[in-house]
């Protein structure tokens, strides 16, 4: 009897096996056959989709896409990856495996997708970047969301969602990476992490964590994004309407650099600090590159820096070493115990609530505003001062002898030194100092 059970065992584990394999070949054949070379219409723009093989693993819940290449055939962009593997559970991916010849998208809940050697080219075929891995999870609904974000975010989820994404081995090709200002040389980003979960009730996405690492630095941010549906109406007519929602951004980011110097342009300047933070409060009206966002109409702006080191650049220090060194003052390094700031931008109006520069010599300030010319976009000081209080006498007679050495006047109001700021935000003219 026993034996009877051990053939009936064994005989119904190779069915499974059999069935099984049964099951992803013909699955595999048909997703082949089905979806190998699709066209379709995104925005008015026809796109191609091509793959050369797939396959299915049920014991896994992988559906893994070789040699994946999208490509808009009218802007000749194109997307490449090695493999492209979806990862969902056994009901989604009998889901995937029936919706074909449906005309119903298949529901994909709680999935993971991974790319592998990514490329994205442009119409000449030249690599605009190239990622090693990006890895994203999503719990919900991976087309609901795709669609959100595909839409300008006019199609809202019927659910909520979190999501998880990673990104190693960032490189740039004709175009500077994403995320980071265009005036740091950095050549690649090494590990790029992003959680955030998105509240369809509050139509809100609530980054817990983003953080960019580049070799040992590391940059974080967090924040919240209300009223995310609203992005899909930035730059249209309603942005003149009265009752035109605008998106609310609230972040916060904090810089941990390790490296010794950090280059800033191409002139040889560099700076050091301890940490950077910066926090930015405000309507989401043009993109999120720090150009646009410190420059926001009705935002609030603060940033701390600890520990500052600025390195000037070789031709300053050629022209004012010898001058500074007499002095007793070096001109490789300038060393800042802190600096912090905070303004806020009403109508072209940028208010500095606060400005000051930490050091033990004297109190350190710039107080006024700047103004935007509504055609031209530029800033012009306005009613501004640097203000200079010593706080002892030796750093008032420094403070005298310097001024006097480089033939300086500078005016002096009951024993703060106050000089007016006017010109460009780019360069500045501080009245009173006569060469």
């Amino acid at each position: 009897m026993k034996r009877w059970i051990a053939i009936g065992l064994f005989l119904t584990a190779l069915l499974l096996v059999a069935g099984n394999m049964l099951l992803t070949h013909y699955a595999a054949r048909a997703l082949n056959e089905a979806y190998s070379e699709t066209r379709l219409i995104q925005d008015g723009a026809e796109i191609l989709i091509q793959f050369s093989n797939t396959n299915i693993s049920t014991l896994r819940g992988e559906v893994a896409v070789e040699r994946l290449r999208v490509r808009n055939l009218d802007s000749g962009d194109e997307f490449r990856a090695r493999t492209l593997s979806i990862f969902v559970s056994h009901r989604d991916l009998l889901n995937l495996a029936m919706s074909r010849g449906s005309g119903e998208r298949p529901a994909l809940t709680d999935g993971r997708v991974e790319l592998r050697d990514i490329a994205v080219l442009n119409a000449e075929q030249e690599m605009r970047y190239t990622a090693a891995v990006i890895d994203a999870s999503v719990s919900g609904d991976l087309f609901e969301m795709y669609a959100f974000v595909r839409t300008d975010f006019r199609n809202t989820p019927d659910r909520s969602h979190d999501i998880r994404i990673r990104m190693n081995d960032l490189r740039p090709g004709t175009e500077p990476l994403p995320f980071i200002p265009a005036a740091l040389p950095i050549s690649r980003l090494d590990r790029l992490v992003l959680n955030m979960n998105y509240d369809h009730l509050a139509d809100a996405f609530q980054v817990s964590q983003f953080e960019i690492s580049v070799g040992a630095d590391r940059i974080r941010l967090d924040g919240r994004l209300t009223d995310v549906s609203a992005i899909s109406a930035l730059g249209s007519d309603a942005e003149a309407a009265e009752t035109f929602v605008r998106p609310v951004l609230t972040a916060n980011m904090r810089i941990t650099p390790v490296r010794p110097q950090i280059p800033i342009g191409n002139d040889g300047m560099a700076v050091h600090f301890r940490s950077f933070d910066a926090s930015f409060e405000g309507p989401l009206t043009g993109g999120l590159s720090p150009q646009v966002l410190l420059q926001t109409e009705f935002s609030e702006v603060h940033f701390d820096i600890e520990e500052l080191s600025i390195f000037p650049p070789e031709t300053f220090t050629e022209t004012f070493g010898q001058p500074l060194g007499f002095l007793g003052v070096s001109s490789d390094r300038f060393f800042v115990p802190g600096l912090n700031a905070a303004y806020r931008i009403t109508d072209n109006v940028a208010t500095i609530s606060r400005f000051n520069i930490g050091n033990p010599f004297a109190e350190v300030g710039i107080s006024g505003q700047l103004l935007r010319d509504s055609g031209t976009g530029m800033w012009q000081w306005d009613d501004a001062r640097l203000n200079i209080r010593p706080i002892t006498e030796e750093a008032e007679s420094f403070i005298r002898m310097m001024t006097s050495f480089f033939n300086l006047r500078l005016p002096q109001t009951d024993g703060a030194f106050s000089i007016p700021i006017t010109g460009p935000l780019q360069s500045p003219r501080l009245q009173g100092l006569n060469l």
